[in-house]
């Protein structure tokens, strides 16, 4: 039982670490981005939303929601016009 418990934790002691240097890898614009939606972890978010709460120009915002897409940061929800993205925990 405790051979078990110590590989689970081993486990998510791992995935944490690697989500904490996901996150110091990300620009400095991706975290202006999740900060964000850490603001309003409820709401689920379109580009033009996150321009606007930011001021970043567009293009980069899309690129920064590729980047935490990518890294399993935001998960996207829709298609075409109407995509939103949501904070994941």
């Amino acid at each position: 039982m405790i051979k078990i418990i110590k590989v689970s934790l081993e486990n998510d002691i791992d995935y944490y670490i690697r989500r904490y240097n996901s996150y110091m890898a990300l620009s400095d614009t991706a975290q202006k981005v999740l900060k964000c939606f850490k603001e309003y972890p409820e709401k689920r978010l379109q580009t033009k939303n996150i321009m606007e709460l930011t001021d970043i120009p567009k293009r980069s915002v899309i690129h920064s929601i590729k980047t935490l897409s990518k890294e399993g940061f935001l998960q996207k929800s829709g298609s075409g016009p109407s995509i939103k993205y949501q904070l994941t925990f």
